[in-house]
């Protein structure tokens, strides 16, 4: 059963993205995917501007569940930083962004200076 949104990942009796990127789809584990790219573009770039995100569920508790998991996947990358660990981040993180939103969004640094 996929549990990408059942649980906050991390918390102890959330998954860990080990076991998400084994359920993890393979186009999503390829680092050309668009959706990857967004993810480690996120992630790496010290997140992006989600004011333009649409989600695809108009359901509001739908909507903050899957934003807190995927908060707490790319939380992680201050934990462990390894490449290998890295791009199972970028991977779920990118399953994740394709399941929540209705479109690929364009990314937009956040803007520190504010």
């Amino acid at each position: 059963m996929n549990q990408l949104f059942e649980r906050v990942p991390g918390e102890s009796d959330g998954p860990s993205i080990g076991e998400l990127y084994r359920q993890c789809p393979t186009q999503f584990r390829q680092p050309d995917n668009e959706w990857n790219r967004f993810a480690a573009d996120s992630r790496r770039g010290g997140g992006a501007d989600g004011t333009k995100w649409r989600p695809r569920s108009k359901d509001p508790e739908v909507v903050t569940r899957q934003m807190g998991c995927f908060l707490a996947i790319t939380a992680t990358t201050v934990m462990d930083n390894s490449p290998v660990m890295q791009r199972m981040q970028d991977a779920v993180a990118a399953w994740m962004l394709h399941e929540m939103l209705a479109e690929l969004p364009i990314y937009v640094p956040l803007d520190r200076t504010k």
